[in-house]
């Protein structure tokens, strides 16, 4: 299984960065095309990364979709908030687009005070992609074998967990301040500046646990380095059937928390304007290569809905987030 989640990273990465896609079964009226126009999507991390790689491939499609170029143009630093913060300034004429995930729109605004935007005033919810589960591992050489072990030795000894992440304020630290919450036990979080550090540590024994995204985990699951332990999803990953959700590992029945990726723009775009890109970045989601990209490699689960939705699961994500940091009492040094 996971040999197969491999080589279809390798080979959807390919299409991703080259915009190597096959022929489209159907294009689009005259009236969606803008002559002599691009669009610009704004990504708001470095080129290579994971952002990068998904919003290459959406870009590629939609490009061939609306019958004009889509150009990824690269703007990160800062936790992602420079890359966001120009885009909520750009003109709003359904030319200009940014692909946003939880961490920069939902968090990094409750924890860092010079953030140059509002998430909810400054940008203009265009397209849900997927919501992104997360992976909890440890090492091999670790006694858990289940999360339930985890929970049972956090109860026992409360100075005894440690878990990492890439850095303060991310999903994946804040995912682990909510399970312990919800658990009921102490986990000491050790922050890193990455998630390969944190990796390389959670292997060496250093610390107990991660939270990681599957793409990332699954080649070290399979070299027999790492034990998956649970999903943070409310269902199983389609990238990892056989793990156990966290409600099915620890008995914690509404524990439902992840990442997402959405394509926003900046607020005042015209309604049509906005509706025109939902619908054609919505096929896009439906087609094979972008659904083995996010399903198969990230265990995503597409989300093909009108732009209101992805504005409802920003809010809600500003408030559950913003109860764990206050009862976690997370601040960025």
């Amino acid at each position: 299984m996971y040999s197969k989640i491999l080589g279809r990273r390798q080979f959807i990465f390919s299409l991703a960065i080259g915009g190597l896609l096959g022929p489209l079964q159907s294009r689009p009226t005259a009236a969606q095309l803008v002559a002599g126009n691009q669009v610009r999507l704004v990504v708001p991390f470095p080129p290579g990364g994971g952002t990068d790689a998904v919003a290459r491939l959406i870009g590629a499609r939609l490009s061939e979709r609306m019958g004009m170029p889509v150009v990824v143009d690269n703007r990160p630093g800062a936790s992602g908030t420079i890359g966001v913060g120009a885009a909520a300034k750009m003109p709003a004429d359904g030319l200009n687009l940014l692909i946003g995930q939880a961490d920069n729109l939902a968090v990094a605004p409750l924890l860092i005070k010079s953030v140059p935007y509002n998430p909810l005033t400054d940008l203009q919810a265009v397209a849900y992609l997927a919501d992104i589960p997360i992976l909890i591992v440890t090492s091999v050489g670790q006694p858990y074998k289940t999360l339930a072990d985890v929970v049972r030795a956090g109860k026992a000894d409360p100075n005894l967990l440690t878990f990492g992440s890439a850095g303060v304020g991310t999903t994946p630290h804040l995912s682990g301040e909510l399970f312990a919450q919800a658990a009921g036990i102490q986990m000491r979080h050790v922050s890193y500046k990455g998630s390969a550090p944190a990796l390389t540590d959670v292997m060496a024994q250093r610390v107990s646990l991660m939270y990681s995204s599957i793409s990332l985990a699954v080649p070290h699951i399979k070299a027999g380095k790492l034990r998956p332990l649970a999903v943070t999803s409310l269902k199983r990953s389609t990238a990892l059937p056989d793990i156990p959700t966290v409600a099915e590992a620890a008995g914690l029945k509404s524990f439902n928390i992840g990442t997402w990726y959405g394509i926003f723009a900046p607020a005042g775009t015209p309604r049509e304007a906005v509706q025109r890109l939902n619908d054609n970045i919505n096929w896009v989601l439906a087609q094979d290569d972008v659904k083995a990209f996010l399903e198969g490699l990230e265990g995503g689960s597409i989300r093909r809905t009108p732009p209101q939705t992805l504005a409802d699961q920003l809010r809600t994500d500003i408030a559950r987030w913003e109860r764990v940091i206050r009862d976690a009492k997370v601040t960025l040094e």
